[in-house]
């Protein structure tokens, strides 16, 4: 009778071996799962205390920003004074811009003509005195995106971004595919205008001359929501037929937008109906369209 109950103490001696096996190999899977969970609520809560300051920096850019405008109507420099390093460059400027205007900038080589056009729109923001947009708002006071939303700012130094002819186009805002086809053939007369040149290419592949490339530039950043358009020596290297084009295009597209062009084109200046000469460390409007009606 004793070799049976060996053999049943022998059995169960087994499966308890067997139990402690699987028990262990639990409890160490166990073990690994609580302790990379904790890994993790460790590293979440390092990570929420990095992003909390940026998050709060965002949230007080776009707040402490934030007044929103849908169109530049008017723009009046009051008592303007503008610095480079700390150093008087342009001052006593008190000058009205109107909607549906076109005004020519003129002046010398290095005397700020770029610098006031910069400060109109924030991207240069040493100065005393006022900018005020529509009669009511002050331009430090404007969320700078409205300024993306609707101002268009072109240089000589204005580039492409990485990516396809189209996705350039799209990504300032024309998206229409029919009027992007027309305005790259108007450009590149002589290509072959395909889905491999639109969609497939980056932009940065595709020679172009100078003039070329400022039309293309041009075409891609115009667009009907635009209500304020600074050309800033954006029109150099261009015929005079190709610079009737754009001034003929914007008039179509744009017609109510503010239109202020710098340049040392006199036949540019020529043609425009308003002319603001930067000069003698200030800037004047001295040719107007305006109709100034005096009653007694």
């Amino acid at each position: 009778m004793q070799l049976p109950q060996s053999k049943i103490d022998v059995g169960i001696l087994a499966v308890l071996i067997a139990l402690l096996v699987l028990n262990g190999r639990l409890s160490a899977a166990l073990t690994s799962v609580v302790s990379k969970g904790f890994q993790m609520l460790v590293s979440l809560f390092h990570l929420r205390k990095s992003i909390d300051p940026l998050l709060e920096s965002i949230s007080e850019n776009c707040y402490t920003r934030g007044l929103k405008i849908n169109a530049v109507n008017t723009i009046d420099i009051k008592n303007m004074t503008v610095n480079v390093s700390e150093q008087p460059l342009l001052s006593d400027i008190n000058i009205s811009l109107r909607r549906g205007e076109s005004y020519a900038v003129i002046g010398g080589i290095g005397v700020g003509k770029s610098t006031l056009l910069k400060t109109l729109v924030t991207l240069h923001d040493d100065y005393r005195g006022s900018i005020i947009y529509n009669s009511l708002y002050d331009a430090k006071t404007i969320d700078r995106h409205a300024f993306s939303d609707c101002v268009v700012y072109l240089d000589m130094n204005s580039t492409f971004i990485k990516g396809s002819v189209f996705h350039n186009f799209y990504i300032r805002g024309v998206r229409h595919k029919e009027r992007i086809i027309q305005l790259v053939r108007s450009v590149f007369s002589s290509v072959n205008i395909d889905y491999e040149f639109l969609f497939k290419t980056d932009i940065s592949q595709i020679p172009m001359s100078s003039g070329q490339r400022r039309k293309l530039m041009l075409y891609m950043t115009i667009n009907e929501y635009k209500s304020l358009i600074i050309l800033d020596e954006a029109l150099i290297n261009l015929s005079p037929e190709e610079i009737m084009a754009i001034r003929k295009y914007i008039a179509k597209l744009s017609p109510q937008a503010i239109l202020l062009i710098a340049t040392h084109d006199r036949m540019i200046s020529n043609m425009m109906p308003n002319v603001i000469k930067v000069d003698n460390n200030t800037a004047k409007l001295i040719r107007s369209s305006t109709v100034k009606v005096i009653t007694n």
